[in-house]
């Protein structure tokens, strides 16, 4: 390993860029980047180019979730709501939020573009947005055929977020005894830092 390491001016080390010799023979190495986010705790990797290519960012903002059967009897609300995804595949640095005043929204932790994309599995008309704060930033309508049956959609859209700005789903049923969501795997919303 060899390093260069990024001091206060008391002499502790804050950052430090690594590099990484993972095949001695083929002279190929990584290279990581390391910062510190408190005194007295070690400097922690954030970042790693590999001897490939590969970038890896294992805090990057991102999460992933869906709705559990807790909510089923909500989905046949008529009218708009949040759409309340509860359950967390990952959430990676908790910036989905599950309780609070903020709850069922992502807040931004760092300025920065964002993808989202949600999937919705109903069985009556819904109009589904995805907000920027308190306004709509895109949407979607499904409108359904006469019959019962589960039918699937899909928006996506990337939103320039400062710190503090919330992503949140809302859809809007507009159909008496039909179901707006579906429980499970049939629902996800996913979001995370491009850049």
């Amino acid at each position: 390993i060899n390093q260069i390491d990024f001091c206060d001016a008391g002499g502790e080390s804050t950052s430090s860029i690594k590099g990484f010799n993972t095949n001695q023979v083929q002279n190929q190495g990584d290279l990581a980047f390391f910062t510190r986010i408190s005194a007295g705790i070690a400097p922690i990797e954030r970042m790693r180019i590999t001897k490939e290519g590969y970038i890896t960012k294992p805090y990057l903002p991102a999460f992933s979730g869906y709705i559990s059967s807790a909510h089923n009897s909500a989905r046949s609300y008529q009218g708009a709501q949040i759409m309340p995804f509860d359950t967390m595949y990952f959430n990676i640095g908790g910036h989905f939020n599950l309780t609070g005043s903020n709850q069922y929204k992502f807040v931004a932790p760092v300025a920065g573009i964002y993808y989202f994309s949600l999937s919705q599995n109903h069985t009556g008309r819904v109009d589904t947005r995805l907000y920027k704060n308190a306004a709509v930033f895109h949407g979607g309508e499904n409108e359904h055929e006469s019959g019962a049956a589960w039918e699937h959609h899909f928006i996506a859209g990337a939103i320039n977020l400062d710190v503090g700005d919330t992503v949140h789903a809302e859809t809007n049923l507009q159909d008496g005894s039909r179901s707006a969501w579906n429980s499970g795997y049939w629902e996800n919303f996913t979001g995370y830092l491009i850049g």
